[in-house]
């Protein structure tokens, strides 16, 4: 069997405590060896609950020769130092969304990974989820007829208003955060749009977008509206309408990985019906497919995904 790829996680926040760490233990091909955070009591007591290493600084952490890769949790507005600084070192890059804030820093990653030949992919858990492949199985197998538009929301309550979503300075922001997700899974499902349009909204009193929308259009008549934000009533929802029917997805991007799902199909003619599917840990999943891509030298997809998602948030956003 091969040797697992040897991560260590930096940022040691709530996200990071509640669903990448525990992932770790489900996942194969990769193994958790330590933790980074400018945190002491945070860092030590992750350290201590999955008995890995505790580094007291950055370079403790990038100079160690049992890392082969990192996983960055910190704040959107730091991922760019933080990837050039683990390629700088000879390790792989696994980083939560959004990758960073423009297109220009996600090209200069990119390429500093494939000149370095390392590996820079962005955590987008959801595509990894067994309920996003019924959904694409279903579609290739005509359940809905011929696609012809999808919709996707997924927004929430406002957050207390010391969360770093709402940190302008550390890359804070509707679009890069919520936006991501709804963005992500249309690009993945259909590649890059031919036309693309985009609204920001920022509400008084906030210094980043709090909600938005785009629309995009694909020259074979295909399009999608999409809606994201702060301040919504929750919803997390992605669906395709097709000529002989649709299918959607509750809980399309967020969920526990005890949660059983399905898939629901309305046809034109005959019963709906719904696809069941079993529960599942996407970040674990995920995890386990950053190993795989890593040992068989096949990042590309990644690096090409991540790019196409970087020019959507940017047409989307209309600046860099």
């Amino acid at each position: 069997m091969p040797s697992p790829i040897r991560v260590a996680l930096v940022g040691v926040g709530s996200h990071a405590r509640r669903n990448v760490l525990p992932a770790f233990a489900d996942a194969d091909g990769v193994e958790l060896v330590g933790v980074r955070s400018r945190n002491d009591a945070a860092r030590a007591e992750a350290a201590a609950t999955y008995r890995v290493r505790s580094y007291a600084t950055d370079e403790a952490m990038l100079r160690d020769r049992d890392v082969d890769a990192v996983y960055v949790c910190t704040p959107v507005g730091t991922h760019g130092e933080w990837i050039h600084r683990a390629l700088d070192a000879g390790k792989h890059v696994i980083c939560e969304k959004t990758l960073v804030a423009s297109t220009k820093q996600a090209e200069a990653a990119l390429a500093h990974a494939e000149q370095l030949d390392l590996a820079v992919l962005e955590a987008f858990m959801f595509e990894h989820h067994p309920q996003w492949a019924a959904l694409q199985t279903a579609i290739a197998d005509g359940a809905i007829g011929a696609p012809r538009s999808l919709t996707a929301r997924f927004g929430f309550p406002h957050l207390d208003p010391s969360n770093v979503r709402y940190r302008a300075d550390l890359g804070g922001g509707a679009l890069l955060d919520a936006g991501a997700y709804p963005l992500a899974a249309a690009v993945g499902l259909w590649g890059m749009p031919d036309r693309i349009e985009g609204r920001l909204i920022t509400e008084p009193g906030y210094d980043v977008d709090t909600r938005g929308a785009a629309w995009l259009a694909w020259d074979d008549g295909r399009h999608a509206h999409l809606e994201w934000g702060f301040g919504h009533a929750y919803r997390n929802e992605f669906g395709v309408w097709g000529s002989e029917g649709t299918a959607r997805l509750a809980r399309a991007f967020s969920k526990p990985p005890t949660l059983a799902t399905s898939v629901s199909i309305t046809p034109q003619s005959g019963d709906a019906y719904e696809i069941a599917v079993p529960p599942a840990n996407h970040f674990a999943r995920m995890l386990t497919a950053f190993g795989e891509a890593i040992r068989d030298g096949r990042v590309q997809r990644w690096h090409v995904a991540a790019r196409e998602r970087a020019r959507l948030q940017h047409a989307v956003r209309k600046k860099d």
